[in-house]
């Protein structure tokens, strides 16, 4: 994929910008199992792209970023990692649970970064809260 970099022509990003276009590729791994399977392999994702905003390594600069996941399904919210449950529901509750209908734009973590430039300089923690 490659788009104009949400950060660039915007001299106040020039730091937190590695370039005029964001560059990257995604890959997709999974599996498809019959409906009555319980224990289906789980999926991964992985993306190489520029460097992120937050990394303020300047604009131009060459750094790549490698990131790796594996997915798998589980019943309960409660089955996720501990310290996520209780991010999620300290900050951010409107995620535990999965809308019906969704017409929210795009967020990706670059426009997040921007929406939320201000706050990044104050030396906030992040995720900030988010409300509905």
């Amino acid at each position: 994929m490659e788009y104009p970099h949400p950060l660039a022509g915007d001299s106040k990003y020039q730091d937190y910008c590695p370039g005029e276009t964001f560059k990257g590729v995604e890959y997709f791994t999974s599996s498809f199992s019959r409906p009555d399977v319980k224990e289906a392999p789980p999926a991964t994702w992985a993306r190489d792209c520029p460097w992120m905003p937050w990394m303020k390594l300047g604009y131009g600069h060459p750094a790549q970023l490698r990131y790796e996941t594996t997915i798998a399904r589980v019943e309960s919210f409660e089955q996720l990692n501990p310290k996520l449950v209780k991010l999620v529901r300290e900050k951010l509750p409107i995620y535990e649970f999965t809308p019906d209908e969704c017409d929210e734009p795009n967020m990706t973590s670059i426009l997040y970064f921007k929406k939320h430039f201000e706050l990044y300089l104050k030396g906030e923690v992040f995720p900030v809260e988010e409300t509905e």
